[in-house]
């Protein structure tokens, strides 16, 4: 195994599509149109998330004064299923207009989003303020389909008081996976009945591909052109089997308990886990 630090970056691509070089700051000012003009922009988030969208479009409608926004906003686990509801309904009256969605190129291939090739060319938009990876992730059959929105830096987050209560020294940059398991032995609370009073870690299942990637391993042989899933060999077998070796031992909390707990945030807050990675 390497001796991997703890620490994680992952890349999260996502995309806005169909209107979204007007939802970009560095975008030329479009052109006005005499009559009004009515967009739904659909999102995920909380609604402290919702908050500071709506507030960069009220950013834009100021200064577009013909143009108004109107939003939508699910929260994560129910947002894709509304989306395909609205899109399957074939009502353009619900249908958002601009909207947060991944995998763009699947959504592409399905014929429901606006190739953008032309309007970047009326605009002059430069696409060179992207990561050319990060821009392909939005294309499909070579034409550009969305933007991506953010990256997203995943990080380990760890409750001082539970770790001076044990007496477990902080994590720092240096942690490595064998510093983790180490802590987390200390960290997780079983009564005995068996009962888990307190997780050494909370994260979310789907996240295992982090520990993959931490060992040097992969999901697939080319993540742009893939020809097959890579997860059964030596270094994705083994990061796999770290995390699950953690749920097994009761130092992390299973998804299904996660999920029925409210969420990562939700257990950190509560105290049910010593640490997240979120």
């Amino acid at each position: 195994m390497y001796k991997n630090r703890i620490f994680f970056i992952a890349t999260l691509l996502l995309a806005l599509t169909l209107v979204m070089s007007a939802c970009q700051p560095q975008a030329p000012a479009p052109t006005a149109t005499p009559e009004g003009v009515t967009l739904l922009w659909a999102f995920w988030g909380s609604p402290a998330e919702a908050e500071t969208h709506r507030a960069v479009a009220d950013v834009f409608t100021a200064e577009h004064p013909n143009i108004t926004i109107e939003t939508m906003v699910e929260p994560w686990g129910d947002y894709f299923t509304k989306v395909q509801t609205l899109w399957a309904s074939g009502d353009s009256s619900v249908i958002p207009d601009v909207l947060f969605l991944w995998p763009t190129p699947r959504y592409a291939a399905d014929g429901v989003l606006e190739n953008l090739d032309s309007w970047i060319e009326k605009s002059g938009y430069d696409l060179n303020d992207y990561w050319p990876a990060l821009l392909e992730s939005a294309m499909y059959n070579g034409s550009v389909y969305g933007f991506p929105r953010d990256i997203g830096l995943e990080v380990l987050y760890y409750n001082k008081d539970i770790f001076d209560e044990v007496g477990v020294d902080y994590p720092t940059d240096e942690w490595t996976w064998d510093d983790l398991l180490a802590a987390a032995e200390q960290l997780t609370v079983v009564e005995a009945s068996g009962r888990v009073a307190r997780y050494a870690l909370g994260m979310e299942g789907g996240k295992f591909q982090l520990w993959v990637g931490q060992n040097r391993g992969s999901i697939l042989d080319d993540m742009r052109n893939p020809s097959k899933c890579t997860l059964t060999e030596p270094a994705a077998m083994e990061g796999i089997r770290f995390f699950a070796d953690l749920m097994n031992n009761n130092y992390a909390m299973r998804d299904a308990n996660l999920g029925q707990a409210g969420g990562d945030a939700a257990v950190f807050q509560s105290g049910q886990v010593a640490m997240i990675i979120q």
